[in-house]
């Protein structure tokens, strides 16, 4: 039964009662059961009134949430494949890629947080469905738990991003030591004769292996910033079987 239907047998109902009050005699204990009788059916119409706006407000919310969360999930979807590719891909080789990657990154994120005001209104259209069914929050879950875990996962990839930096700057630093080292060491290719420039070219060796010695500190370091890095690479990549070539 139709919502116009229920207030046409309602208002008949009313009209017949109010008339029947109108000409009857207020003292007539019959009619006076009548009054109480009408207030209780007028009642009973109201709450189902009430549960029959909240039943529609139900379905309506559901169909909503259907929709939203469709489309929600979709974005997110794209989302995680974007990333899984960016975390599955080589590591750069030089500070101007690593450049471009963070760039990339901020621009993704920002994608990314632009989907909160969506979270949060699928979230409140299923706090507002009165009949919440198994079915529904099991999609919810899933769109939350992925929301929360892209966040992770990005997280993880700007510290990768981070230690990569670290590990690219360490090596340029060593880079340009050795080099400087091999330049030195090539100069004494052709050693002098005399003893006085033999003994001279003694001491700059002696100073140069000392030199070489106080760089292994930046090497020590180096090679615990590469263990860092190749530790969130594997972190980042969970379901990687065999060796990280790009490591």
């Amino acid at each position: 039964m139709g919502h116009e239907q229920r207030n046409a047998i309602r208002r008949a109902l009313n009209e017949d009662a109010d008339k029947l009050l109108q000409e009857g005699d207020p003292a007539d204990p019959q009619l006076r059961r009548l009054r109480r009788e009408m207030e209780e059916v007028n009642r009973l119409f109201d709450e189902f009134e009430r549960k029959a706006r909240a039943e529609e407000d139900s379905k309506n919310a559901s169909r909503t949430f259907g929709d939203q969360i469709g489309s929600l999930q979709a974005a997110l979807d794209e989302a995680e494949r974007t990333l899984n590719l960016r975390l599955n891909a080589p590591l750069p080789r030089d500070l101007d890629s690593l450049e471009h990657l963070v760039i990339e990154h901020k621009e993704f994120e920002t994608r990314l947080q632009a989907l909160s005001p969506e979270v949060e209104e699928v979230q409140s259209t299923f706090r507002s469905i009165a009949r919440k069914t198994p079915a529904l929050q099991t999609k919810l879950d899933k769109v939350v738990n992925k929301w929360n875990q892209l966040w992770n996962s990005s997280h993880l990839y700007i510290e990768r991003l981070k230690c990569v930096e670290i590990v690219l700057s360490g090596l340029e630093e060593t880079t340009g030591v050795v080099s400087e080292f091999e330049l030195k060491l090539a100069s004494y290719e052709e050693l002098p004769s005399d003893l006085e420039s033999l003994q001279a070219v003694h001491e700059d060796l002696l100073n140069l292996q000392n030199s070489v010695s106080q760089q292994q500190i930046v090497i020590d370091q180096l090679n615990e910033d590469a263990h860092n890095a190749r530790r969130l690479v594997e972190k980042s990549r969970p379901n990687h079987r065999g060796p990280h070539h790009d490591l």
